[in-house]
C-alpha cells in the first residue's frame, strides 16, 4: 500500500536557482534619479547665481543714482550754502550712508528668499505632521528668547567688553578742552554731578573737586598743559575711579612730581587700588616697596620676582638698586630697570 503523501520530485540546482531568482523584483535603475538630482542642483546653482547677480547689479545701480543725485544737489547750492556745509558731513552722506543703503538692497533678496523658504517648509511640515509642526513652533521662540537673554554672557568678546574692566592712568594724561567735570566723566559721560563729585578728586584735591561740582572750566587749553602734572594725574585717577575698573594699570603715576604732590598722588592711588588688581609700572623704589609682589625687568626680561623683603634677602639686581638708592647714589647699570608692581586682588 502506497502512502497518501509523497515528497516532491527532486530538482536540479540550476532549475531551483532559476525559479528563485525569477521571483525577485528587479531593483529600479538609479540613473534617472541621479540625473534628476544633478539637474536640481544645477537649477539651484543657476537660480542662486542669477539672484546674486541681479541683486548686486540693482543695489550698485541704486547707489550710483543716489550718489549722482547727492552731488547734483551740492552743485545746485550757492557758494555761501556750500561753505556752510562741513566736509565730514558731506563725505559721510555721500559714502557711508549710501553704502549702507546699497548693502541693505544687496541682501534684501536673500532675506526674502529665506523667508519664503521658511513659509514653504512650514506648510510642508504642517501637511506631513501637524503635531510636530506645533512643537517646532513652540520651541523656536523659546530658543530665540534664551539666546537674546544670554548673548551678553555668551558673547562678551568685543573691544568694548574687553576694555571695560581695564583702567589706565598714564604718566602724561591727556585732558580735552572743557570743564573739569567733562575731564572726569570722560569714561562715563552719563554720570551725574553727584557721582562725579563723590568719586572725583574732591577727597584728595578739594579745589579741583569744588570746581568739578560747579562745572567751571579749568585753567587749561586744548592740550591740557596749564594744570600741573600732579593735577592732571589726580584728574586721571578720578576718571578711572568713576569708571570703576576691575584691573587698574598705573604707568609712572608718581614720576616727576615734588614730594608733596607725590604724597597726594600716592594716597589717591592707594585709595583707588582698594580691592582691585593693580599693576604699577614705576622706577621709584619707595613705590615698589609697598607692593605685594615686585617683578624686576631688565631689557624686557624678568630677572627677579618676589616681595620687597625676599628680593632684598636674595641680594640680586633689586638689592643693588635699593642699596644705591639708600646711599643716595645711582646703580651701576647701562639701562634703567623697569619695576612692575602687581598688587593682588583681595577677597571682595
Amino acid at each position: 500500500m502506497q502512502p497518501s503523501w509523497a515528497p516532491p520530485p527532486p530538482c536540479c540546482p540550476s532549475s531551483c536557482a532559476t525559479s528563485w531568482t525569477g521571483s525577485r523584483r528587479a531593483p529600479p535603475p538609479l540613473t534617472p534619479w541621479t540625473i534628476l538630482l544633478a539637474g536640481l542642483g544645477a537649477i539651484r546653482f543657476a537660480a542662486g547665481f542669477t539672484r546674486r547677480y541681479h541683486s548686486g547689479r540693482f543695489s550698485l545701480g541704486v547707489q550710483y543714482d543716489l550718489r549722482n543725485d547727492a552731488f547734483a544737489a551740492l552743485l545746485r547750492l550757492g557758494g555761501a550754502q556750500q561753505d556752510s556745509l562741513r566736509t565730514g558731513e558731506v563725505v559721510s552722506r555721500s559714502i557711508s550712508d549710501i553704502t549702507l543703503i546699497q548693502t541693505l538692497l544687496q541682501f534684501l533678496p536673500n532675506l526674502t528668499g529665506n523667508a519664503l523658504m521658511f513659509l514653504f517648509s512650514l506648510v510642508c511640515m504642517a501637511l506631513l505632521s501637524p503635531s510636530l509642526t506645533v512643537v517646532a513652533l513652540i520651541v523656536g521662540p523659546v530658543l530665540c528668547l534664551i539666546a537674546l537673554r544670554s548673548r551678553r554672557t555668551l558673547f562678551p568678546a568685543n573691544w568694548h567688553a574687553s576694555r571695560r574692566p581695564l583702567g589706565v592712568v598714564p604718566q602724561e594724561p591727556h585732558l580735552f578742552s572743557g570743564t573739569v567735570r567733562d575731564a572726569i566723566a570722560y569714561g562715563r559721560p552719563e554720570a551725574t554731578d553727584a557721582e562725579v563729585g563723590n568719586r572725583g578728586p574732591r577727597r584728595r584735591c578739594p579745589r579741583d573737586g569744588r570746581r568739578a561740582a560747579a562745572g567751571l572750566p579749568p585753567a587749561r587749553g586744548g592740550a591740557g598743559s596749564r594744570p600741573s602734572a600732579g593735577q592732571r594725574r589726580l584728574l586721571a585717577l578720578a576718571r578711572a575711579e568713576l569708571v570703576g575698573p576691575d584691573i587698574l594699570l598705573l604707568d609712572e603715576a608718581t614720576a616727576s612730581l615734588d614730594l608733596a604732590t607725590e604724597r597726594r598722588v600716592a594716597a589717591a592711588t592707594q585709595a583707588l587700588s582698594g580691592r582691585r588688581t593693580t599693576v604699577v609700572v614705576a622706577h621709584r623704589l619707595t613705590t615698589a616697596a609697598r607692593a605685594d609682589r615686585v617683578v624686576v625687568l631688565d631689557a624686557g626680561v624678568v630677572v627677579e620676582s618676589g616681595t620687597h623683603a625676599e628680593l632684598l634677602a636674595a641680594r640680586g639686581p633689586y638689592h643693588r638698586l635699593w642699596q644705591a638708592f639708600a646711599q643716595g647714589g645711582r646703580p651701576a647699570i647701562t639701562e634703567p630697570l623697569k619695576i612692575n608692581e602687581l598688587v593682588k586682588e583681595n577677597a571682595r
